[in-house]
């Protein structure tokens, strides 16, 4: 991967830690907003922003480890048990919001599809937190290698 690129995704990530803090802070007025103009049961003006907000720490979480994993792999530190951990950090806060979400789907059927959305991207996370692990095996077994 070039360092352009890697250092593009971490722009990126900061730009998206910053969207979740800035939407953490307005959930309540775009709530009222979008329940009002979708013209939907009342309840959600507390649901939505409520969820959110539990799902912005795991969020906020999930995306500090990326920047973690990219700073490593900047570094050229890419097969390394704390890439690893990372990896496996990104997929419990996966779990988390998926179920989150699942729960709030009682009160708003649409939070399914970021449930199902998380679940997904949690098994992809785990098969290539798999690979890592595999890899990182792989080169401790090289370096005992004469």
């Amino acid at each position: 991967m070039k360092k352009g690129s890697i250092i593009f995704a971490g722009v990126f990530t900061l730009i998206c830690m910053l969207a979740v803090v800035a939407l953490s802070i307005f959930a309540m007025p775009i709530a009222d907003w979008y329940v009002d103009w979708r013209n939907i049961d009342p309840l959600l003006k507390t649901v939505i922003p409520v969820a959110f907000w539990i799902c912005a720490v795991p969020a906020l979480a999930a995306l500090g480890c990326l920047l973690v994993l990219l700073r490593n792999i900047l570094k050229e530190h890419i097969f390394e048990e704390i890439n690893s951990r990372m990896m496996s950090i990104i997929c419990r806060c996966c779990v988390a919001v998926a179920a989150v979400t699942a729960i709030c789907t009682y009160w708003y059927m649409p939070f399914s599809f970021v449930a199902a959305a998380m679940v997904f991207l949690c098994l992809i996370v785990s098969v290539v937190r798999g690979c890592f692990k595999a890899a990182i095996t792989l080169r401790e077994e090289n370096d005992l290698t004469i």
